[in-house]
């Protein structure tokens, strides 16, 4: 054999090196096409690093020859793929992940939606999907998102003034309207046309005072009614009282008798309590002295229709 400045030895007195196994380091790339249902086509490069000098039989200890022994494959390659037809794609050209991107963008569009209807485009907490009024104007809202309209007049309560009123006449502001002045919604008044200062009752009606002056000796009174279990006058009856005690004021002779009704002994004295409010109420509001009024009762079963009234009549006191 001949070294690196040319000179001739004999094989045999070649030192070996690299005795016994030796790492083999492999290195190449490749490019692979599929051509249909059927056939992939690839091309291959591949070269095998030894890491010995022995490939080729020698191994010397020249420094041009040593530790460069490899090899190098070119290929081309062909697939035939056998199976069931209509297979969309064979297993080496399916990318397990590509099914859970189609989750995940599945996934990703479901939140998205979800997030859509879970807005609440007018603010009043109810989310869009649930929202029968998607755009109102008002957080006062029932559960379905309907803006709420409490005594039902066509106002909703957020620009309502009185949302609670007992008449559905009223104007742009919820107000009910009392066309007499009277303090009776129309709704309810039933005599909406009653004169200015007209004196009325809780329905609108107008309350006839009568010619006091002329009519002392036969007087009849109207009777005041309590709620259920209270001594306590209500508004509705303060009309009646300004009748009373404008007729005693004008009969300054007259006194009255005030019957209190009781289906029982122990009711008695609620009827008690009773007189003695309109008594106090007389007193302190018109001046009439308790005097001129005398208490009377009546019990029994055979009491007429109701008990939370007290009757005046005249008396001869």
């Amino acid at each position: 054999w001949s070294d690196a400045t040319g000179t001739f030895e004999d094989v045999a007195n070649a030192d070996t090196y690299y005795k016994g196994r030796n790492l083999t380091i492999p290195f190449g790339m490749g490019l692979k096409r599929n051509f249909g249902e059927w056939l992939d086509l690839g091309l291959e490069w591949r070269t095998q690093w030894v890491r010995s000098d022995d490939l080729d039989g020698f191994n010397f200890p020249v420094t041009e020859n040593r530790f460069s022994d490899f090899y190098t494959i070119v290929g081309l390659q062909a697939s035939i793929k056998l199976g069931a037809k209509g297979q969309d794609k064979h297993y080496d050209w399916l990318n397990p992940m590509e099914t859970i991107y189609a989750d995940l963008d599945t996934l990703i569009e479901v939140t998205n939606k979800l997030k859509i209807l879970l807005e609440d485009a007018d603010g009043d907490g109810v989310n869009d999907f649930t929202d029968s009024e998607a755009e109102s104007e008002c957080d006062k809202v029932w559960p379905n998102g309907k803006v709420m309209d409490s005594d039902g007049d066509g106002v909703n309560d957020c620009k309502d003034l009185q949302p609670f009123s007992i008449s559905t006449e009223v104007d742009e502001n919820g107000v009910a309207l009392d066309t007499d002045g009277d303090g009776v919604p129309n709704g309810i008044d039933e005599e909406p046309n009653t004169a200015a200062d007209a004196l009325v009752n809780v329905r609108g009606q107008a309350v006839e005072m009568g010619n006091a002056c002329c009519d002392c000796d036969k007087v009849t009174l109207p009777t005041v009614m309590f709620d259920n279990s209270s001594s306590k006058i209500s508004p509705s009856s303060y009309g009646v009282l300004y009748t009373i005690a404008e007729k005693m004021k004008s009969c300054p002779g007259l006194n009255v008798s005030a019957i209190g009704y009781t289906a029982s002994k122990s009711g008695e004295q609620l009827a008690y309590k009773r007189v003695n409010s309109i008594m106090d109420h007389l007193e302190a509001n018109y001046g009439i002295e308790r005097s001129r009024i005398s208490t009377g009762y009546a019990s029994g079963s055979d009491v007429d229709y109701s008990t939370r009234r007290i009757d005046f009549n005249q008396s001869s006191k």
